[in-house]
């Protein structure tokens, strides 16, 4: 629910049946609803699938093609403009074409919505050997074990494995693994997996003193305590002191079974995909390297609560601090924020005179999203507009992401609400460090509107060490090359990192504008802030210009924060930092 329907429309899904929730759906053009052409939309199945379709109910009757191969449910689907009954009908892997959204006479209605539901895993007929893989090796298709690899309906690698910045590193490192082992090994590394396990990867199991038991890998242990994850990827997090029975077992940690449910064509399948997977000569890392860092990154990452925020910590270190109010700041903002290993990039809140420039102490805590024009009122300055605190919807930890839901309103100095805003955190710890990816959608019984100001969007004000200005060899660096801010500010980007040394180490945050954006430009100084601005650029031709969100429309914007530390500049590639935050903020 709440997906955008249309490519073209900002109708959102209001209303799905259960069984549907999460499944694919192609997302078309509104704008094609009122096609007569007998040739509707086509597309290609990578599986044997059932396809839904749901045809708008204001039609007095579904088109005649509609009716003749699929059969009618007596289940609905409805968006925030109409309602649409639900169709079904089973088609082989292939070529799908289906007719006009069209009947006779013409009629005003939305565009079809088609669901996809890949049947994915079948019972076998007979078990599924090494030599019938080894059979049908050259047919295997990537794009196929690409999805039976990540779709958790399918073999869901990703619950244990990571690839292309999806899944957990519980399991060993997949990443060039053909320049490691040969398909042979692969193949009875998924059909037998307790055949020969890697070390360290062996299922150990756990039984406490209230008699539960467990059984998994031991991801982490200190000397307090032990996280295993179950054969699933979930995790458990089980005191020593509460410890019974501890044994170890020849068994892999991996679920068996996979050669009763994959065919040999989906087992070559997948390792097309594994084939697929290689590093880059610039990243690439010793065999097991990044399993360490990965493991070392999601051991003890918690968010903890504060009376006016959230604490967010990794092992006994607060790495950042995050306010939902406070006395100075009208608006809600991270403060402190540092790198895993603890080296502050954000300017410290307040500053510290003599160390640190004083200047907009209040307006650049460290990062925020402000807004010095919506609906004439001003809630970047700290004036007459406030930003108030309406609740948390949730906290959560999921695989490597912790996410924090809340709802806001924007007031102005009479205490009238101007629009509503739901923000959505994802905290992603990584390689480089980690990321803040945040998505904020706006909202309003009454028109609102943006106006065109250089204090509008995501800004982060960043530790004296890193300001260019300093003389310390702080710089700021823009996709295209630009650097500093005679070379960024006022050009559209689509990242911005802004880095420097501290402590013999470079560290920064690169600031990225996500999909569906406005084109973004930077508001960039060397004095030490940055800001995303998704709006017209800040000149006189545009001051009069004004972003303008109707009534019940939602008005959504997306950002990305990097936090990173290496040991040079080279050490950080802020082009594949920012295609990762691509494919991470893509995930529901």
């Amino acid at each position: 629910e709440h997906s955008e329907a249309y490519i073209d429309r900002a109708y959102q899904l209001v209303e799905i049946p259960a069984h549907l929730e999460g499944l694919p759906f192609i997302r078309s053009a509104n704008a094609d609803a009122e096609s007569q052409v007998k040739g509707g939309m086509s597309f290609e199945l990578l599986f044997p699938s059932r396809v839904y379709i749901a045809d708008d109910t204001r039609a007095p009757q579904p088109p005649g093609w509609l009716t003749d191969h699929f059969d009618g449910t007596d289940q609905f689907l409805s968006t925030e403009d109409a309602r649409h009954r639900i169709y079904q009908a089973d088609f082989p892997a292939g070529l799908v074409r289906l007719g006009s959204n069209q009947s006779s006479p013409r009629v005003s209605k939305s565009s079809y919505i088609v669901i996809l539901e890949p049947q994915f895993l079948q019972p076998q007929s007979s078990t599924t050997s090494i030599q019938k893989v080894l059979d049908v090796l050259d047919q295997g298709n990537p794009q196929r074990g690409r999805a039976l690899f990540h779709d958790a309906r399918a073999a869901n690698c990703v619950a244990c494995h990571a690839l292309e910045n999806r899944g957990q590193v519980l399991a060993p490192d997949l990443m060039d693994i053909f320049s490691r082992s040969k398909p042979e090994v692969l193949i009875q590394s998924i059909l037998d997996p307790s055949a020969v396990i890697t070390e360290g990867f062996a299922s150990q199991a756990i039984e406490t003193t209230d008699g539960e038991t467990y059984s998994g890998l031991v991801v982490s242990e200190s000397g307090r305590d032990i996280l295993i994850a179950d054969a699933t990827g979930q995790t458990r997090r089980i005191l020593k002191s509460q410890i019974e029975l501890r044994e170890g077992s020849e068994l892999s940690a991996m679920p068996g079974g996979f050669g009763d449910i994959l065919s040999p064509t989906q087992v070559a399948d997948l390792l097309a995909y594994l084939k697929t997977q290689t590093s880059a000569p610039s990243t690439a890392e010793e065999p097991g390297a990044s399993t360490e860092a990965q493991i070392e990154v999601i051991d003890d990452w918690r968010l903890e609560p504060a009376s006016d925020g959230w604490r967010l910590i990794k092992g006994e270190q607060e790495l950042a601090r995050f306010y939902h109010k406070h006395p100075e700041v009208h608006r809600p903002f991270w403060a402190h924020v540092k790198t895993p290993s603890g080296l502050q990039v954000t300017r410290p809140f307040p500053p510290v005179e003599g160390v640190d420039a004083t200047d907009h102490a209040s307006m650049h805590p460290g990062l925020s999203m402000g807004f010095a024009i919506l609906n004439g009122v001003n809630f970047w300055h700290n004036r007459e507009g406030r930003v108030v605190h309406l609740g948390y919807d949730a906290m959560k930890t999921q695989g490597l992401v912790l996410t924090l839901n809340l709802q806001q309103a924007y007031v102005d100095a009479d205490g009238s609400q101007l629009c509503k805003e739901t923000l959505e955190y994802r905290i992603v710890p990584n390689t480089d460090g980690y990321l803040i990816s945040q998505e904020s959608m706006f909202s309003a019984d009454k028109p609102f509107y943006f106006g065109v100001k250089e204090e509008m969007g995501l800004t982060m004000r960043v530790a004296t060490p890193l300001v260019v200005r300093s003389g310390l060899g702080g710089r700021i660096l823009n996709g295209q090359g630009g650097e500093n801010e005679k070379g960024t500010w006022g050009k559209v980007d689509q990242w911005w990192d802004y880095s420097g040394t501290i402590q013999g180490q470079w560290v920064g945050m690169q600031l990225m504008t996500g999909p569906g954006n406005p084109d973004t430009w930077a508001h960039s100084r060397d004095y030490g802030v940055l800001v995303a601005n998704p709006f017209p650029l800040d000149i006189k031709a545009n001051r009069s210009k004004r972003v303008e969100v109707p009534p019940g429309e939602t008005f959504t914007l997306r950002f990305g924060v990097q936090i990173h530390q290496h040991l040079d500049a080279q050490g950080f590639d802020p082009a594949q930092s920012y295609r990762r935050y691509l494919s991470i903020v893509s995930q529901p």
